[in-house]
């Protein structure tokens, strides 16, 4: 019975991650520059979630504690960069990441 419990729990566990990476989609950054959680940023439109592809190419991407920044994987490439911006500290930089 245990046996049988257990096997049921990992072949679910098996289809959640499929269904996870088969949920996955590409946002590419539109090349300007902006915040990070505007939609209308991303193409296809929407902020990129944790089973999706995010790539910068062009731009830079500005991002601040809290916004949710999230993507199963990350690339940056071209003029493309990513910044930790603190729009309360007078729009301080505080770290740049581009690759």
């Amino acid at each position: 019975m245990k046996k049988k419990m257990w096997n049921v729990l990992c072949m679910g566990m098996l289809w959640a991650g499929c269904a996870a990476v088969l949920n996955a989609e590409e946002k590419v950054w539109n090349g300007n520059d902006g915040n990070w959680g505007t939609a209308e940023n991303w193409n296809p439109a929407g902020v990129p979630t944790v089973t999706d592809h995010a790539k910068i190419n062009a731009g830079t991407v500005k991002f601040q504690y809290g916004d949710g920044l999230r993507a199963d994987t990350l690339e940056i490439s071209g003029t493309g960069s990513l910044i930790y911006w603190d729009e309360s500290g007078g729009g301080a930089k505080y770290g740049i990441l581009s690759m």
